[in-house]
């Protein structure tokens, strides 16, 4: 993933420029492409992360104790934040 940031892959190297034809092999194969996403989606700063900038205007995250701002808690990306399954925005 890019930047640790989920729902993304990093293109920019040539590294994994062929992931998409990869995963159409798969399934030619009968495999599965599993990918495997953290709950904790990456705080990055505005415009950076479109995963975390639409979350924050939906409200879909774990707000603190007063609801005046996202919970941050650490995961091995550093700063996240994390869907509140109970709201319909998280879905």
């Amino acid at each position: 993933m890019y930047d640790y940031q989920d729902f993304t892959y990093d293109n920019r190297t040539g590294k994994f420029d062929t992931l998409p034809d990869f995963v159409k092999n798969l399934t030619t194969m009968n495999m599965h492409f599993i990918p495997i996403l953290d709950i904790g989606i990456a705080k990055r700063p505005a415009g950076e992360y479109p995963a975390y900038d639409d979350g924050i205007a939906a409200g879909a995250f774990l707000q603190i104790h007063d609801n005046s701002e996202a919970f941050v808690g650490q995961v091995w990306p550093g700063d996240a934040v994390f869907p509140d399954f109970f709201k319909p925005a998280a879905v």
